[in-house]
């Protein structure tokens, strides 16, 4: 358990300051904080093996003096309830019901949710799955369900009979492991809200027809239960044509496949070796008789050589028949004697009655249960409110719900900070000094990272425009050639000049006053060289 004096008080404060708006508003509401389990009633029910305590889970990061109702089985049954003074009304004014939940082990496959039993209830010790409820909520999840139930039981104010009323968009549940905040809201305008820590996730509206499976509304009419199908008739729209005839080329016989004729053997495939042979590993039992069993012979196990290719006889494989047709039957045609699907003639509802208000055909809530059924121990459930208030509901959750949730929260990120620790340090160890400089290194550039990942924008920005320049300067170098090139061109051209000057010299064909240019171009090619 972690919890320090100082959110204790922060904690203690705030539920000073709600009872202290209780009292000045005088609120209808009902409230649990599982401080024990005196006002709570296990079921007597032989079903019910689950475990019930007070106290705190096996996760840390509790507040100091908080405890919870914990059901404390695997793979059992729990079911607990209690009586409420009053009944509490669901119609009229808003009606608000607000709990938390924590899974200590996750949720993999069971319950977690409420019921607000109908009044009148005054025995909790015979709570079961068969008491009526006037609402159930909370989350639930197993296999491909995972949602936020919220039902409602509503009297048909014809029969007199209750209907159950599943809402047909629900939430995920919140599977981690620290406690959160599940309110319910029925309105008096007649929608509902359902929120999970404070944030609304679904609503709906009581009376809506797509909203609830089924619906509250019933139809004005329905099916004749005695209404039959006459004899003649015929709900068939399609039959085959009579006149068709199949054609003299049609081969019903012809198969379907048919050996591949280009087909060859593989290379490897050996038709000698066995596809099965005598385990070689096999031994005759110490109690074989060969009088009363026979001779003994070892099983037969697949040919390991037959592991990397074919073994006996080699046939080919099989190929669609490109003549098969198969069975010939005629095409189908509208039938004239076709009158449509058959449906039983409508009569009035007896049941029928116009909805006008939901929540007058909820019950009054006058207990409260958990019966649940789960694979995982250790679920928590605190901090109940139920009441008319959403405005009170909210200062409840603050007061309890949020104080706690932020302790978890920070003693977890505490808790975090310090595993972290140990681990960077079992790290180090492990890397020896050059890890060690390799650490010192990212510690020294991380506030660079961290104001680049706080800005990544004007970071961007920068990066891109030196890029830019980069750019721009490369090009307009490139835009004039290499003084070094240029000089060695020129040298070529007045190598290529001298050695026409001797060819001529050479042939006589030169004058006398080119002898000084000749001259001057062999001292160019002797400094070339």
């Amino acid at each position: 358990m972690v919890g320090t004096p100082r959110r204790s008080r922060v904690w203690a404060g705030a539920v000073a300051a709600w009872a202290l708006l209780l009292a000045v508003v005088g609120a209808r509401v009902w409230t649990e904080t599982f401080e024990s389990m005196e006002a709570w009633t296990l079921s007597t029910a032989p079903e019910f093996t689950g475990e019930w305590t007070i106290g705190q889970g096996p996760l840390k990061y509790a507040l100091v003096g908080d405890t919870a109702l914990i059901a404390a089985s695997q793979a059992r049954r729990h079911a607990i309830s209690t009586s409420l003074d009053e009944p509490v009304p669901v119609d009229g004014d808003d009606f608000i019901m607000q709990y938390t939940v924590r899974l200590h082990n996750h949720l993999e496959c069971g319950g977690a949710y409420v019921k607000a039993l109908s009044a009148p209830f005054d025995d909790a010790a015979a709570f079961n799955d068969k008491s009526p409820y006037s609402i159930m909520f909370g989350p639930d999840k197993c296999g491909t369900t995972d949602k936020v139930h919220f039902i409602f039981r509503h009297k048909s104010p014809k029969t007199g009979k209750y209907t159950e009323h599943h809402a047909a968009s629900t939430p995920a549940i919140v599977n981690d492991r620290f406690t959160h905040l599940y309110t319910l809201a029925v309105w008096a305008n007649q929608s509902y809200s359902i929120a999970i820590d404070g944030v609304v996730k679904s609503y709906g509206d009581l009376a809506s027809t797509t909203d609830f499976k089924p619906p509250v509304q019933t139809p004005a009419e329905i099916d004749d239960p005695n209404d039959v199908k006459p004899s003649d008739w015929v709900d068939q729209a399609k039959i085959p044509d009579p006149n068709a005839v199949k054609p003299d080329d049609w081969d019903e016989d012809a198969p379907a496949t048919i050996p591949d004729t280009d087909a060859v053997k593989p290379a490897d495939w050996d038709e000698s070796a066995p596809k099965q042979i005598p385990d070689p590993e096999a031994e005759q039992p110490d109690d074989w008789s060969v009088e009363d069993d026979g001779e003994w012979e070892p099983p037969l196990v697949d040919n390991p050589e037959c592991s990397t290719k074919g073994c006996g006889p080699w046939s080919p494989p099989q190929k669609p028949n490109p003549a098969y047709k198969g069975k010939w039957k005629a095409p189908l045609i509208d039938n004239p004697e076709y009158k449509g699907p058959w449906k039983p003639r409508q009569v009035p509802n007896p049941d029928y009655f116009e909805v006008t208000k939901v929540t007058d055909g909820i019950a009054p809530v006058q207990g409260l249960g958990f019966e649940i059924w789960t694979m995982q121990d250790n679920i928590e459930f605190d901090d109940i409110y139920i009441g008319h208030s959403a405005d009170e509901a909210r200062a409840w959750a603050d007061a309890h719900w949020k104080v706690k949730y932020e302790a978890e929260k920070a003693a977890h990120e505490e808790v975090a900070k310090e595993e972290k620790k140990v681990e960077d340090a079992k790290k180090a160890e492990q890397a020896g000094p050059l890890g060690e400089q390799v650490d010192k290194m990212v510690q020294a550039v991380q506030p660079y990272l961290d104001i680049v990942t706080a800005n990544p924008y004007p970071f961007a920005a920068t990066l891109l425009a030196g890029l830019l320049a980069f750019v721009a300067y490369m090009w307009k170098s490139g835009s004039a050639p290499a003084p070094e090139v240029v000089l060695n061109k020129a040298k070529l051209k007045r190598k290529d000049a001298g050695k026409d000057e001797q060819q001529k010299k050479e042939t006589g064909e030169v004058q006398q006053d080119d002898e000084s240019e000749g001259d001057e171009d062999e001292d160019d090619d002797e400094d070339e060289q």
